[in-house]
């Protein structure tokens, strides 16, 4: 049951990385719409993009936050330790999906609303995986959960 975890924690960080977006595109700073970005990839259409880009974020995350749960047992144990870089590899992480975002994805993306992913979205993709990484970080620091000594 302890190797839930880290799937209960990507949920709650894909949770609040989400909610950050939405407050993003919401108050128009940028379209950070990442829900229907992702759906609209598969349906074309934003009409039928919210359950599948939900559903994709959503399995995505749970499955990054082995990856972080992995990388944060390198470090010692403590709630500011894990939530500290839990935040730096979210950092980076988000890093590399900004610029993935603005080079690859938003070029070829099948709506025009998703093609114009400039500095803003990407500042927004950026803190959106620092958050995710903060809060896989403590629910890691909060339960003490080690993955890499449990696959030892």
């Amino acid at each position: 049951m302890e190797y839930l975890i880290p799937a209960v924690g990507g949920l709650a960080a894909t949770l609040s990385m989400t909610a950050f977006m939405s407050g993003v595109t919401r108050f128009r700073l940028a379209n950070a719409d990442m829900i229907h970005a992702i759906g609209s990839l598969f349906t074309k259409e934003k009409a039928n993009a919210t359950m599948p880009g939900l559903l994709v974020h959503l399995f995505s995350g749970m499955a990054f936050a082995y990856l972080y749960a992995a990388a944060i047992s390198i470090f010692p144990i403590s709630f500011l330790a894990s939530f500290c870089v839990g935040a730096m590899i979210g950092g980076f992480h988000g890093l590399a999906v900004a610029f993935v975002l603005v080079a690859l994805v938003a070029e070829n993306h099948p709506l025009q609303e998703f093609r114009d992913a400039g500095g803003q979205v990407s500042i927004s993709h950026f803190l959106g995986h620092v958050i995710y990484g903060a809060v896989i970080g403590s629910v890691i620091g909060i339960t003490g959960f080690d993955l890499l000594s449990r696959l030892r």
